[in-house]
């Protein structure tokens, strides 16, 4: 989803597990790169292991989609097991609705769902909280526009990502370009200020923070963070700028 690609053939058999516990999605034979709105067309028949949710009469296919048959793929799994008693049932049954007007539309929100009800086991020093608040407020602050298409890289990634850029600026107090951490997190357009660049410390805390966090606080880390990134202003896409208007706000 966060590289706009379809799988369009979530199965069992399409599934693997490494013996570390990874998921492992394979066989991308009728995978498309979807760009645009006209993209989202089924254009494929197959044999379906399960019922077929409502917009393929439709014969339409998108990520929603793909979150029916990954929501059928668990409760299959919870039915065939006979387990009683699973935490995220509810969010399976959110993710199942014939209609897709009734289901939760994408794994980003399938993701911050499942993160926010394993959150409560979870807990974090105050100093930690404090560092990232420092480094999300100072994310959040030079944002003020984004692509409403626009996608976010995980945790895995956008760790790298930053640690690249840490990297190179590492002897400075601020980095040159706010430009550079936004897009450790936004894949796709968006608008930042250079009225105020981030501070080199306060980015070095954090990746400090992420480097010490287990995986599931480094998953809480990154739904915090993409929860404040929602919040800001949303555009359809991107206007044909007139540079000569911009004070501050600078099209990326």
């Amino acid at each position: 989803e966060s590289r706009n690609i379809l799988h369009r053939d979530v199965r069992p058999s399409n599934l693997m597990v490494t013996n570390e516990g990874i998921v492992k999605v394979i066989d991308f034979g009728f995978g498309k790169k979807v760009l645009e709105s006209v993209d989202f067309d089924k254009s494929i028949s197959l044999n379906w292991w399960c019922e077929l949710p409502a917009e393929f009469g439709d014969k339409l296919y998108s990520h929603a989609t793909e979150v029916y048959f990954v929501g059928k793929l668990f409760e299959k799994i919870v039915r065939e097991n006979s387990i009683i008693s699973f935490k995220h049932a509810a969010l399976v049954e959110g993710m199942t609705k014939r209609l897709q007007d009734d289901r939760i539309d994408s794994f980003a929100s399938v993701r911050e769902a499942a993160l926010t009800n394993t959150a409560a086991s979870v807990t974090f020093t105050d100093y930690e909280k404090s560092t990232y608040q420092s480094f999300s407020r100072g994310l959040v602050s030079v944002v003020s526009k984004i692509v409403s298409d626009a996608k976010y890289f995980d945790v895995d990634e956008f760790s790298v990502r930053l640690r690249n850029v840490y990297n190179s600026v590492m002897l400075e107090s601020q980095v040159p370009s706010n430009a550079a951490v936004v897009k450790c997190f936004v894949n796709g357009g968006y608008y930042y200020s250079k009225k105020s660049l981030m501070s080199v410390h306060v980015i070095e805390e954090f990746l400090m923070l992420l480097d010490d966090s287990g995986k599931e606080k480094r998953n809480i880390i990154e739904a915090n963070i993409y929860a404040k990134l929602d919040a800001v202003e949303r555009y359809k896409s991107r206007p044909v700028p007139d540079f000569s208007s911009f004070d501050d706000d600078i099209p990326f």
